[in-house]
């Protein structure tokens, strides 16, 4: 009993030493810049306009993103209307 125990603790040890997984690179993220002594203080409004605005689709729209794009979807479309800046009114 105890070999046939050593001899699967054994097994299972060899085959968990290293998964086989691709690697994967992250996707780029969009990150805000504080710096008080420049005046760089960021909104969380100011996070929508960093980013191209396709990234605010959902897939599979947003499957190729390039700057230039016109929007995919009506969010899209609705922060490209603003160019850059949110309204007075809000």
């Amino acid at each position: 009993m105890l070999r046939s125990l050593s001899a699967a603790v054994l097994a299972l040890a060899i085959c968990a030493c290293e998964p086989n997984l691709p690697q994967v690179t992250p996707a780029p993220t969009v990150t805000a810049v504080f710096d008080p002594a420049a005046a760089k203080i960021p909104l969380p409004n100011d996070l929508v306009f960093i980013a191209p605005i396709n990234t605010v689709c959902p897939a599979p729209s947003n499957g190729f993103i390039a700057p230039a794009d016109p929007p995919k979807c009506a969010q899209a479309e609705l922060i490209a209307s603003f160019k850059g800046r949110f309204p007075s009114d809000q």
